[in-house]
């Protein structure tokens, strides 16, 4: 019931943006899941870095800016930073993380939700995050909607139209 309230919380916040934001990014990464054997990032993850940026203050009322967002932090960050919740516990109380990814249930501070991710699966995430965001970028500035289109589908697959 924590994690649902968790979530419901950032929901509320956003009126209804954070998830939409959070479907997109979960096709996105279901789509590369599909295509690039091996490619792992979890729903809940995404989740989680969505609502630490959200939480730091980031307006998800723009999509494509948001997902701008989420992966440019994804690509700067290189999935290196902690990520911790003070919702249900004392962010401090969080132990030191050994591990490639250090994102912390906001709801048990002894788990950290991607402690089986290696530098190799953070590697493919990153990239894929820079390869969006390019395509993002790309596809804000092409000159024809024609263009436009055809860089949103770098990002969701040939079924994006609009």
């Amino acid at each position: 019931p924590r994690h649902l309230e968790f979530i419901r919380k950032r929901k509320q916040a956003h009126d209804g943006d954070f998830a939409q934001v959070v479907r997109l990014l979960k096709f996105w990464a279901t789509r590369l899941k599909r295509e690039q054997e091996g490619f792992r990032l979890k729903s809940f993850m995404i989740e989680l870095i969505l609502a630490h940026l959200a939480d730091n203050g980031h307006d998800l009322s723009d999509y494509p800016e948001a997902l701008q967002t989420f992966f440019t932090y994804v690509a700067e960050s290189n999935l290196q930073q902690l990520i911790v919740f003070a919702d249900y516990y004392d962010a401090s109380s969080v132990a030191t993380c050994k591990e490639a990814v250090k994102i912390i249930d906001p709801v048990n501070a002894k788990n950290n939700v991607s402690k089986l991710y290696t530098t190799g699966h953070v590697d493919a995430i990153v990239n894929a995050a820079i390869d969006a965001g390019d395509a993002i970028d790309a596809a804000l500035h092409a000159p024809t909607k024609q263009d436009t289109v055809r860089y949103w589908q770098k990002v969701f697959g040939p079924a994006f139209q609009v």
